[in-house]
């Protein structure tokens, strides 16, 4: 199965849901599934960043996007992780102060 994780930031020991998520990408990939993750919304980058990132020896693709991209940039780079990785389950994992600085991510629903 190949599933994406969705979430707000990835910068290993920044991040808790970053951190979890990480976590459980690493488990699913030793179980023979393929899994990569995606944050929207990065606090920790100023750049587009693709890049391995190592939990307990499994490498995990992790693709960042930063929070000062605007709307359009991170819909575009979002659709061509998607249609390149083709994933058959995306998973978000949801918590609003990742999204929006005051919990409000009132564009996520529709994106």
């Amino acid at each position: 199965m190949k599933i994406l994780f969705l979430c707000g930031s990835a910068e290993p020991g920044k991040d808790g849901v970053g951190d979890y998520t990480r976590r459980l990408c690493g488990e699913l990939i030793r179980r023979g599934h393929q899994a990569q993750i995606l944050s929207l919304c990065d606090k920790h980058t100023d750049t587009f960043v693709s890049q391995i990132q190592v939990i307990e020896n499994t490498d995990v693709l992790v693709n960042r996007i930063p929070i000062k991209s605007t709307h359009s940039l991170r819909l575009s780079s979002t659709q061509a992780i998607v249609q390149e990785f083709t994933p058959d389950c995306i998973s978000l994992q949801f918590v609003p102060y990742s999204f929006n600085p005051k919990g409000l991510p009132f564009w996520l629903p529709s994106f």
